[in-house]
C-alpha cells in the first residue's frame, strides 16, 4: 500500500498538510492559544517584534518574524485571511505551527529527523501539540 493511501481513500487530510489549518479553524480555542504562543515567540524582552520578512530558503510567498520554533516554517504568517477563516484567524498569523507540527510528529519523511529535533529544542511546543491530540495536560 501506498504510503498516506488509507488517509486518502477515508478521505482525511490531504498531502499539502493542511489539517492543521482545518483544526485550528474548528478549535477557536486552539487558534487563541496557537495565536498566544506565537506572539510570545515572536516578542523581544522589550516588547519589540521584528519585521515580516521572507524566510530564506522559500520561495518570496513564504513570510514569517525572527521566532523560537524548532524549524523556520513552523512560525510561516500569511498577509491575508483565507476565505471562510474563523475570526480569530489574526490577519497576519495565520500559523503553519500545528500543520508543520503535525508533520514532524506523524509523517515519515519529516517525523524521523525534525521530531527529536522539536523534542530537543521545543519541548514546550511538543507538549502543547501532544495535549490537542490527546488531551493530555502535562
Amino acid at each position: 500500500m501506498q504510503p498516506g493511501a488509507l488517509r486518502r481513500e477515508a478521505g482525511v487530510g490531504r498531502e499539502d498538510g493542511s489539517d492543521g489549518g482545518r483544526l485550528q479553524r474548528a478549535m477557536p480555542g486552539l487558534q487563541r492559544l496557537i495565536q498566544a504562543d506565537h506572539l510570545r515567540r515572536t516578542t523581544r524582552p522589550d516588547g519589540t517584534r521584528d519585521p515580516v520578512e521572507g524566510l530564506p530558503n522559500y520561495d518570496s510567498s513564504a513570510t514569517g518574524r525572527r521566532d523560537r520554533y524548532s524549524e523556520e516554517y513552523q512560525g510561516r504568517i500569511y498577509p491575508f485571511t483565507p476565505a471562510g477563516a474563523h475570526p480569530d484567524w489574526g490577519r497576519d498569523e495565520a500559523l503553519e505551527a500545528v500543520t508543520r507540527g503535525m508533520q514532524m510528529l506523524f509523517h515519515p519523511l519529516h517525523g524521523t529527523e525534525r521530531l527529536p529535533k522539536m523534542a530537543r529544542e521545543d519541548p514546550g511546543f511538543l507538549d502543547l501539540l501532544l495535549g490537542v491530540l490527546l488531551d493530555y495536560d502535562p
